[in-house]
């Protein structure tokens, strides 16, 4: 026997270098003006002091849109938001995708210990086998059929994943400790086409 996997979906983890992260943290958690845990800068990797992690994560995107998407060196995906986010003891991030935006990632700057399922990146695949043709039945679930999974992820590990994927974290059962992030949204430039001779170069 042998199976075929045609266009699976990746989602990329990997270890990210956060030296100086807690003067890091303390600056953002300062750039937090609301109730929500958000910052209003939504280009923090833009900012003078993360410029050595802003170099680790082009790094990472280039992987996934050479190894992943396949891209030649006429196109290419950059940042175009980002920004910082606090989620304290009790609270959740509910389910949501990014508009907008091709490839998404997190930057776990601290993940609490002893935080339950909060230490899980949750995702609602919206895939299923018999595609435009949805209906519920008891099965046995394996990675071909499943509607939902996690992945775990701990301080210092980055995750990169599509856009359109609905995510979400569950509360985080830490009595003293918040999870902390830098997400950040991509798109794409370049030559995007050759199959016609219409302009198709996508300007910054």
């Amino acid at each position: 026997m042998q199976l075929a996997e045609i266009n699976s979906t990746v989602i990329y983890k990997d270890i990210i270098s956060l030296s100086n992260s807690f003067d890091k943290e303390e600056f953002l958690d300062n750039l937090i003006s609301n109730n929500v845990g958000l910052s209003e800068n939504m280009n923090v990797l833009d900012l003078e002091l993360f410029q050595d992690l802003r170099k680790q994560v082009d790094t990472h995107i280039q992987w996934y849109q050479e190894n992943i998407c396949g891209f030649n060196d006429e196109i290419s995906l950059y940042i175009t938001a980002s920004w910082y986010r606090e989620t304290v003891p009790g609270n959740d991030h509910p389910i949501h995708n990014h508009p907008n935006s091709l490839l998404s990632g997190v930057i776990y700057l601290n993940v609490p210990e002893n935080s339950g399922h909060h230490s899980r990146l949750n995702f609602e695949t919206g895939h299923f086998i018999f595609k435009g043709f949805h209906f519920d039945y008891y099965q046995k679930v394996n990675k071909y059929n499943a509607k939902s999974t996690f992945i775990s992820v701990e301080t210092g590990d980055i995750v990169i994943f599509p856009s359109w994927m609905e995510h979400y974290v569950t509360d985080n059962e830490s009595t003293n400790q918040s999870r902390k992030i830098i997400a950040f949204n991509t798109f794409i430039k370049g030559k995007v086409t050759c199959r016609n001779s219409f302009p198709t170069t996508i300007q910054l």
